[in-house]
């Protein structure tokens, strides 16, 4: 394997999100997993074509596995993301 990648599950920290996006989901049953990808900070929104940007990559990969898409902390606070929560998802 290349890569060595911690999986965290954070479901705890969003039990209580005001986030209609992710509390409608955890309510269904689903958890909130997230991984940490070091100095990549800045880089998810980074248009790599026209329209293109590698979160765009990142999330049509998820939706090959089964998941609706990815959030990443390059766009926080949005969707109703606190930014208690934001700070939280750094501390792991």
């Amino acid at each position: 394997m290349i890569f060595r990648v911690k999986i965290y599950d954070l479901t705890e920290i969003f039990k209580d999100t005001k986030s209609k996006l992710v509390k409608s989901n955890i309510d269904n049953g689903a958890k909130v997993y997230g991984i940490k990808l070091d100095k990549m900070k800045g880089m998810i929104g980074f248009e790599i074509l026209p329209n293109r940007r590698i979160g765009t990559e990142f999330a049509d990969i998820a939706k090959k596995f089964g998941l609706k898409g990815i959030l990443h902390s390059d766009e926080l606070p949005n969707y109703g993301i606190s930014e208690e929560e934001g700070r939280m998802l750094k501390e792991c």
